[in-house]
């Protein structure tokens, strides 16, 4: 996905999306991993801010990507948070339930990730590499849609919207 430069931003409230991301009791341990980690960024992304832009408060479906801390260590801060799971070891992503949970499904911990087609058209033609130094708009650019492009620095309170997103659910057009 190319960063798309003449969009005309019509801004959906910053309060709408986040506000309940701000008071959800299940994320709370992002502050653990903030306090461990002076340069760690984390992001809420895909399917939840898209729900939330879209006014639909009850997601509860948090999709995660975390900056700047090596998987290794994560991992580990993690397991004495809650519950874990690392499904993709050679990619970085891990099912996170954490303690005293009121959720229905584990969060997916991921770290930035980009993915390489070979061209060959197969089903699992491509190669997923991480690297938690990555930029958080080069992990969104491999996702289907702008709106799903979107992410929320919980930290920062800030939206990152690199192609457009936010205008896009706005105008009802799927880009």
């Amino acid at each position: 996905m190319k960063k798309n430069h003449a969009i005309k931003e019509k801004k959906i409230p910053i309060e709408k999306l986040g506000a309940k991301l701000e008071h959800e009791p299940d994320l709370k341990f992002a502050e653990k991993i903030y306090a461990k980690f002076s340069k760690a960024e984390i992001y809420v992304v895909g399917g939840t801010v898209r729900d939330l832009a879209m006014g639909r408060a009850d997601s509860k479906d948090y999709d995660l990507v975390i900056r700047n801390v090596p998987v290794k260590e994560l991992g580990a801060l993690l397991t004495k948070l809650g519950s874990v799971d690392l499904v993709g070891a050679r990619f970085g992503v891990f099912k996170f339930v954490p303690k005293n949970s009121q959720l229905d499904n584990a969060i997916d911990i991921a770290l930035p990730r980009t993915e390489v087609a070979f061209g060959t058209g197969g089903y699992r033609d491509f190669e997923t590499q991480s690297d938690p130094r990555l930029p958080i708009e080069d992990d969104l650019g491999r996702r289907d849609f702008t709106w799903n492009a979107l992410a929320w620095e919980i930290k920062q309170k800030k939206l990152v919207d690199p192609f457009g997103g936010q205008a896009h659910i706005k105008d009802k057009m799927i880009v």
